[in-house]
């Protein structure tokens, strides 16, 4: 509960992401949460040899793993979410799992688009889970560069142990505003701002507070985060 209620701060999550969505029909009657989480268990596994675990391969092998799984983002971000994948190895796992699962509700996202053509409500889910996704990866992108200058937001901590749970159990309300939250902070490191101030602006406009406000709720999500 306190996972949720740190990032709820700003994305006021509530209900499952696979609920949300039960009257849809046949492939996506498994709950999308569940598919993804599904998916994503069974790439780890074979990615790891079965181990679930790349700590245990060589570094040319996890490299290998980690650039099959960002290439599959389709994204012009590779470089960055590579630095991110292998910055510290000790939450090289961790990272790993954020990535595939972005990967994964990208590929699921696809899978609605052809198997499920005519359907506009199949449409609509898959740009969701595309939003959302894309949404992981700009704030993964811009994380390792911002520490590597020393100007990461504290906040960004308590989002960044989310990334995951945001992709499949936050409810669609809540994944939408954290896809907001997330492109307002990319525009603004993409403006120039340093990550820390662009982070804060992020919060001030999408919450509709001013800074002062949104620092406080910065270092509380950073609280919140510290005590595990």
């Amino acid at each position: 509960m306190k996972k949720k209620f740190v990032i709820g701060m700003v994305l006021a999550a509530t209900m499952s992401f696979s609920s949300a969505y039960a009257g849809v029909k046949s492939v996506e009657a498994v709950g999308f949460g569940k598919r993804v989480t599904e998916a994503k268990e069974a790439t780890i596994k074979a990615a790891t040899g079965g181990a679930g675990s790349l700590k245990g391969l060589s570094e040319a092998v996890q490299h290998q793993r980690q650039e099959v799984v960002v290439k599959e983002l389709k994204l012009d971000r590779d470089n960055q979410v590579l630095s991110y994948l292998r910055e510290d190895s000790a939450k090289m796992d961790e990272r790993f799992e954020i990535i595939v699962t972005a990967a994964e509700a990208k590929k699921y996202a696809a899978e609605l688009r052809t198997k499920f053509a005519s359907s506009a409500k199949a449409k609509s889910t898959a740009e969701h889970l595309d939003k959302v996704a894309d949404a992981v990866v700009k704030i993964v992108s811009n994380s390792s560069a911002a520490r590597d200058r020393g100007d990461a937001p504290e906040g960004l901590a308590a989002v960044e142990r989310q990334l995951t749970e945001a992709l499949t159990d936050f409810s669609p309300e809540a994944q939408s505003k954290f896809a907001s939250l997330a492109n307002k902070y990319d525009a603004n490191v993409t403006a120039g701002m340093p990550a820390a101030k662009a982070w804060i602006k992020a919060i001030e406009q999408e919450k509709g507070v001013d800074e002062a406000q949104a620092k406080k709720i910065d270092k509380e999500m950073a609280k919140l985060c510290k005590k595990g």
